[in-house]
């Protein structure tokens, strides 16, 4: 496994509990099930590290957690 990656959460739709993450000009997909409280919620512009996996072909953030909190979505 490679190093740890620093990014911002760019959206998430917590009705779907989809959304995305950027880190270094690339956009990882981020599924609530590696939200590390279990909820369904997490703000735009929230700072967290992750690894990454892929997944379906698709690259996704995993083993994410919260550095710093952002805007609150309502």
């Amino acid at each position: 496994m490679g190093a740890r990656r620093r990014g911002t959460v760019t959206a998430y739709a917590s009705h779907a509990g989809i959304g995305t993450v950027a880190s270094d000009g690339e956009e990882f997909l981020l599924h609530c099930t590696e939200i590390p409280d279990g909820s369904r919620e997490i703000a735009a512009g929230t700072t967290v590290e992750f690894d990454v996996i892929v997944r379906y072909g698709v690259r996704e953030a995993t083993a994410v957690t919260v550095v710093g909190e952002g805007e609150v979505l309502r």
